[in-house]
């Protein structure tokens, strides 16, 4: 079980896409040797926008992920086709559905929510969260999916799929409708939506 995450947000330099997005891919079998990192994903946002996702069941397993050959790798190559360093968000994982070994088929696309909670109701959304983590761990075309806490503020989600007729089922499915309907007493406001594409996968 995963108790801990991160997430960095990636911007590409102009004209450098194809080259961010083959240095996330070049990452993998780095981090595949990784036995402290339960799971990580490279992403692709939009024209411009990458990320990574990675989660640990401790801080000694993040640190060795840090302190690892991938990591050396993105360090040293960065530079060149990104715009900067990224923006990292260190996160709590609530609830997680993982396949249950690492022989799963292509994850192709990704669907992340992302809200802010009202005063005072972080027991329930956590509550919401784990209720509708039972639900999604039925959901067959969801291969892995993370509730997440960033802050006492702001919470969110993170699945990947197949492909798009898994991500619709998700998308209207057990959380998104659980979030419509006490959004008004638990939120803020309507989730922020993000659908990134899926370019690489460690999932166990």
């Amino acid at each position: 079980m995963s108790a801990i995450a991160t997430l960095a947000r990636w911007a590409a330099r102009p004209g450098q896409d194809a080259q961010a997005g083959d240095l996330l891919r070049d990452a993998l079998p780095l981090v595949m040797l990784e036995s402290g990192t339960l799971a990580w994903l490279a992403l692709r946002y939009d024209a411009g926008a990458f990320g990574t996702f990675a989660c640990f069941p401790s801080l000694a397993g993040r640190q060795a992920h840090l302190d690892g050959a991938a990591q050396d790798l993105l360090k040293n190559k960065a530079p060149l086709v990104f715009d900067g360093p990224p923006r990292v968000v260190e996160l709590d994982v609530i609830a997680e559905k993982l396949p249950p070994d690492a022989l799963f088929g292509p994850v192709m696309l990704g669907l992340q929510l992302e809200f802010e909670i009202r005063r005072e109701r972080e027991l329930d959304v956590r509550q919401l969260l784990g209720d509708a983590g039972v639900a999604i761990q039925q959901e067959e075309g969801t291969t892995a999916w993370f509730a997440l806490r960033f802050d006492s503020d702001r919470h969110g989600s993170l699945a990947v799929f197949p492909d798009q007729g898994a991500r619709l089922r998700h998308l209207t499915g057990r959380l998104p409708a659980d979030l419509a309907t006490h959004a008004l007493t638990l939120l803020q406001g309507l989730p922020d939506l993000d659908m990134p594409q899926v370019l690489a996968a460690k999932l166990r």
